[in-house]
């Protein structure tokens, strides 16, 4: 989230610092569970198996408590958010999805979902 403020009033070196700490963060997240991709901007995606929605839960979690520790290292002195990054999942169902871009839709609109709930929308 806020990778668009980054670029656009602080500079694109601190957006690309921001992808490269997001990023991180991602890789020591889900690197044990799955593939990750980085598929846009600021948009990643992971390929697992056997990945429950409370495992995910727990991931995304994780992932938030790793935010407030970077967060509270890098204190916003500007007026910038805080980093943020919010997660969606969706199971592949061979019976609805016609391809992987169906399931991904899915857990886009979740993340979306996600996004809006940290943003207090």
């Amino acid at each position: 989230n806020n990778l668009k403020f980054y670029n656009d009033e602080i500079g694109h070196d601190a957006g690309d610092r921001y992808i490269i700490a997001a990023s991180k963060i991602i890789k020591n997240t889900f690197s044990n569970h799955g593939t990750i991709y980085r598929i846009g901007g600021d948009e990643f995606c992971i390929i697992t198996k056997n990945l429950s929605y409370a495992k995910f839960i727990k991931l995304r979690e994780d992932i938030e408590t790793n935010l407030a520790k970077n967060n509270a290292k890098d204190i916003p002195q500007d007026g910038r958010p805080p980093m943020a990054i919010a997660c969606g999942f969706a199971l592949y169902n061979p019976d609805t999805d016609e391809s992987l871009h169906d399931t991904m839709k899915r857990a886009d609109e979740e993340m979306y979902h996600r996004k809006k709930e940290l943003k207090g929308l």
